[in-house]
């Protein structure tokens, strides 16, 4: 899914009510469509990436910024072949668009002018540690 964007959409074209069934766990979301089979079988097919495209890089910094690996992004045509009584009688083909997704690489903020010239901090393996005699 694709958040802050509209993903999903579907149209009931089937003549017949359908029953939509939604489920949620901590870390899950089903969705079940429930009605009058009108086909004996919904075949899928994939086809290749094409107009494949590299991520950038992108520099940030601060309490903000957080890493992300980058992903290449192209695009897909997905095939859904519908048979009734053995031969397909529909085909409807979708194709999607894959943005990019950027490395986003974060670096230590620089210290404001002022800041860190005192004496250093001791390691926390060394506080509280005496010094031999």
């Amino acid at each position: 899914m694709a958040w802050g964007t509209l993903d999903l959409r579907w149209l009931n074209d089937s003549g017949n009510a359908v029953y939509v069934k939604a489920e949620s766990t901590d870390t899950s979301v089903t969705i079940s469509f429930l009605g009058t089979k009108k086909y004996d079988e919904v075949r899928a097919t994939k086809g290749p990436r094409t107009d494949v495209r590299e991520p950038g890089t992108r520099k940030g910094s601060g309490a903000e910024c957080e890493p992300q690996t980058p992903l290449e992004g192209f695009d897909v045509t997905v095939g859904r072949h519908f048979v009734k009584d053995g031969r397909e009688v529909g085909r409807e083909d979708f194709t999607t668009h894959y943005t990019p997704r950027d490395e986003v690489v974060c670096t230590p903020e620089k210290a404001a002018p002022g800041e860190g010239r005192g004496e250093p901090e001791p390691a926390a393996e060394d506080a509280g540690a005496a010094e031999p005699r």
